[in-house]
């Protein structure tokens, strides 16, 4: 959860080709964590790395887990989702 967060507040700082190299590949490993929190925080942190990330890596990686998380068994996470 925090590891999402603190991503999430230096996806700006970074900057796109830092963001799609490193920020991008956690963000996507996040989403897909066991523990629904984390999955939930990640969601939240998603829509910053798209924005900064640029359109090709929003596209191929953030996009499809994002999907992923709007059809999580969790409603806290789909709800993150729509927040």
């Amino acid at each position: 959860m925090t590891a999402a967060k603190l991503l999430n507040d230096m996806v700006e700082i970074l900057g796109p080709d830092l963001c799609t190299q490193f920020v991008s590949p956690e963000l996507v490993s996040l989403a897909e964590d066991p523990v629904f929190r984390v999955r939930k925080a990640a969601a939240l942190a998603l829509h910053s790395a798209c924005r900064v990330a640029g359109e090709a890596d929003a596209v191929d990686r953030l996009l499809p887990a994002f999907i992923r998380l709007t059809k999580d068994d969790i409603y806290r996470v789909r709800k993150a989702c729509a927040e």
